[in-house]
């Protein structure tokens, strides 16, 4: 709810804007308060040729003090797995591709399962019975709708770092 204060002076249209949306924003944030959680301390890392995608969880995490690495390739995420310890992998996972050895090449695959680094969980569109399958195939058994809700990644994300 947008609250507009009162004043009692004549202001700019400028000013009066401004105060208006400073205190709206106020509001946000406190709301924002209450789903916040503590993540300093963890690192995380997404896997994803989609800017939108990164962008998205990687702020959230930001948001809540943890530390976000960003992996546009497979050669880059596998880099970076063997040079940092990570709490939580965020593997984006395209909807097009339904067989499970398609989705993950074998040698990051081989990575996640044999070497134990972090649990993956797998960035979806939507959750299909053929997509489940496919993903407990690969051997990845969490994943996480793209329209997440900030509640539900930050219950997410404790579970993983609790």
């Amino acid at each position: 709810m947008i609250t507009f204060p009162t004043y009692n002076q004549p202001q700019s249209f400028r000013q009066f804007l401004r105060n208006a949306l400073q205190s709206t924003f106020k509001n946000i944030s406190d709301t924002e308060n209450k789903t916040s959680i503590n993540l300093s301390g963890y690192r995380f890392l997404i896997i994803s040729n989609d800017p939108f995608t990164s962008f998205v969880f990687g702020r959230y995490i930001e948001k809540w003090n943890g530390k976000v690495d960003i992996a546009a390739t497979e050669a880059q995420a596998l880099e970076d797995i063997y040079s940092r310890v990570y709490n939580a992998i965020f593997i984006d996972i395209k909807s097009d591709k339904t067989n499970g050895t398609d989705l993950l090449s074998a040698s990051l695959l081989d990575t996640l399962s044999k070497d134990q680094v972090a649990p993956a969980i797998a960035l979806i569109d939507e959750k299909t019975d053929d997509l489940k399958a496919s993903l407990i195939k690969a051997g990845i058994e969490d994943w996480i709708e793209k329209e997440i809700k900030p509640t539900d990644l930050s219950a997410k994300l404790l579970f993983y770092t609790s």
